[in-house]
């Protein structure tokens, strides 16, 4: 089992992770002002989200390769689950203290994390290249 970087606690990551940096619990003047800046249902905006507030953190930049692929094979395995909800992700959660920007209206909460993943494979593509990762096609996701 691939544990988290310089960790003994078991990677196991989940679809969530993608959009855990967009939280603004506790920082609604802060990060949620600059949050709503942004639309995620516009390519551009969802490029320049995921790439800030997912692939340039201190925690995803530690990942390895296995790491990057072991998080792209279990994103495919959930979009290839027809009953997998990727609204529930989202929502507004008290207790986890997760809460997305207010002025966000996600229109299709599936495509928004299908493009997330074809986001990441442009991302990290000469890695995975270099270590023969055949990533499921983003078209055959949508």
């Amino acid at each position: 089992m691939l544990n988290h970087p310089n960790s003994d606690t078991d990677f196991v990551p989940t679809p969530g992770y993608l959009v855990g940096g967009f939280s603004i619990y506790d920082r609604e003047e802060s990060l949620g002002e600059e949050l709503n800046k942004f639309d995620p249902n516009v390519f551009s905006d969802l490029q320049q989200l995921t790439e800030r507030y997912f692939c340039r953190t201190s925690t995803v930049r530690s990942w390895s390769v296995h790491h990057k692929v072991i998080f792209l094979e279990m994103l495919t395995n959930a979009f290839q689950d027809s009953n997998y909800d990727f609204a529930r992700i989202i929502e507004d959660d008290h207790d986890e203290c997760f809460y997305l920007p207010s002025g966000w209206k996600i229109d299709n909460v599936r495509l928004m994390f299908v493009r997330m993943y074809g986001i990441l494979l442009v991302e990290w593509r000469d890695e995975l290249t270099a270590n023969n990762f055949v990533p499921t096609p983003v078209s055959t996701l949508e």
